[in-house]
């Protein structure tokens, strides 16, 4: 009627009158729009033209122009994480809805549903169509309990990601990245990360409680401790509270910071002057604290020009010194070598020990005449025991050495010695000491050392 103002209705009219009013007649509706939902029945009294009184009553039909609706846009409801699975099994009720449609009949007939678009994809929950566990943006809140234990994760921050740290490492440096988080809600999700172990070479700091970094606290020798074990806990807040830990070894990388040391800075050694080159003469031994190419050692000889190193070798890896050229007592009976203690690092580190070698002397070295001819002049009538002859000896030797004069050739003619023994003892560079004869005819004199050796060298003259 809203839309057509001017209308036929039947209707059955009782009139005051015998007479009878047939239907159709008009009636005009002018006032204003109708509301089924504000009224729904009309009753008035008709008069007719002819002066005919009609009571007239409508009844307003319902078109569908109303939407259910709920009288709350946003329902809140909580259930327990751990709620008893024999309270809440599948199909329990745990919450009604009712939204009302001001309309009747089929039109005011509410049918429920959830919006699976809007909310709740994974369908945990169902709503009876016609008693109403409802779309009104229900929102349930699932209770946390504090069940599940911290997650963390530990990254190395060495060049491989093993756990590893130079000892060169200054305070400060970083270690290792620790990440933290907890699934559940609201304060069991707080971690706290404490670290154990160390002596307190390491320390742990984090600006936001979910990233933690492990750092060098004080400075670190591997020669000291090669490796500390450490402890990462990741505690929540809950009651009881759960942890996570994780234990791990860090190892402490070598650098070279220590040279190779001698067992001693002066080695002493005696050998004979006659051996063959290849000769052990004595190992040297040198230890490096270091690991790896950084405490391998190797071995050399310093040559200078005014020593006789270059009589002796050293092997580079065992550090044995043998004899490499003929040695000479006589022009240095103390041979002196510096060795040389290196490692393999970079930059490589050293040290010297200094190697002093006595030579022993042996009878290599025969006596001579000062000439190797003398030529005297004698009458013929000398008198027996004259002396007419003074002659000299030398050995190239700086020790003391015996020396004996014999006339060999000469004694038919009655010439002999007039020293009163064969035999004097001189070091070198003492003035020659003289041996004076008595000359009878020609005669040929030998002279002969008695250093130790293994055997007696001659010199002879005439």
């Amino acid at each position: 009627l809203n839309q057509h103002p001017l209308v036929c209705i039947p209707c059955r009219i009782k009139a005051h009158t015998a007479k009878e009013i047939k239907p159709p007649f008009a009636l005009q509706v002018t006032t204003r729009v109708l509301d089924r939902e504000t009224r729904d029945r009309y009753s008035f009294i008709a008069v007719t033209p002819e002066g005919i009184t009609v009571e007239v009553n409508i009844q307003v039909n319902d078109i569908n122009d109303h939407a259910p609706a709920f009288p709350k846009q946003h329902s809140t409801f909580q259930i327990p994480e751990h709620t008893p699975i024999e309270n809440l099994k599948p199909g329990s009720s745990i919450l009604q809805v009712f939204a009302s449609d001001a309309d009747e009949g089929d039109n005011g007939d509410v049918i429920y549903e959830i919006n699976r678009r809007q909310s709740d994809p994974d369908q945990y929950f169902t709503i009876d169509s016609r008693t109403g566990v409802t779309t009104a943006f229900v929102t349930i809140h699932v209770r946390d309990y504090n069940d599940n234990q911290p997650t963390m994760t530990i990254i190395f921050l060495s060049e491989d990601g093993s756990p590893q740290i130079s000892e060169g490492a200054q305070p400060g440096q970083y270690v290792a990245r620790i990440s933290v988080s907890d699934p559940d809600y609201g304060e069991y999700s707080n971690v706290n990360v404490t670290l154990e172990g160390g002596d307190g070479k390491f320390a742990l700091t984090t600006k936001d409680n979910i990233i933690y970094l492990i750092c060098v606290d004080q400075l670190l020798d591997r020669e000291e401790r090669d490796s500390y074990d450490l402890r990462v806990t990741a505690t929540d807040s809950g009651t009881p509270p759960l942890r996570a830990e994780s234990a791990f070894v860090l190892q402490v990388m070598d650098i070279n910071d220590n040279p190779p040391l001698f067992d001693q800075q002066e080695y002493k050694q005696s050998i004979p002057e006659v051996v063959y080159p290849g000769s052990f003469v004595l190992q040297v031994t040198a230890r490096d604290k270091d690991q790896g190419p950084n405490g391998e050692v190797r071995y050399s000889i310093v040559h200078g020009h005014d020593t006789h190193s270059s009589w002796f070798a050293i092997d580079p890896a065992t550090g044995i010194i043998t004899t490499a050229a003929p040695l000479d007592y006589e022009k240095d009976p103390q041979p002196q070598l510096t060795v040389l203690a290196t490692d393999r690092g970079t930059p490589a580190l050293s040290s010297s020990a200094v190697v002093y070698v006595a030579l022993q002397d042996v009878n290599d070295n025969e006596p001579v005449f000062r000439s190797n001819f003398y030529n005297v002049s004698l009458k013929e009538n000398t008198p027996v025991g004259t002396c007419f002859l003074q002659v000299g000896t030398a050995v190239r030797t700086e020790r003391l050495c015996c020396i004996s004069l014999r006339v060999v050739r000469g004694h038919r003619c009655g010439l002999e010695s007039c020293c009163p023994s064969d035999r004097f003892c001189r070091p070198r560079d003492v003035p020659v000491m003289p041996f004076v004869f008595c000359i009878f005819c020609v005669l040929c004199i030998c002279c002969f050392s008695h250093s130790s050796g293994p055997g007696a060298l001659v010199a002879g003259d005439r």
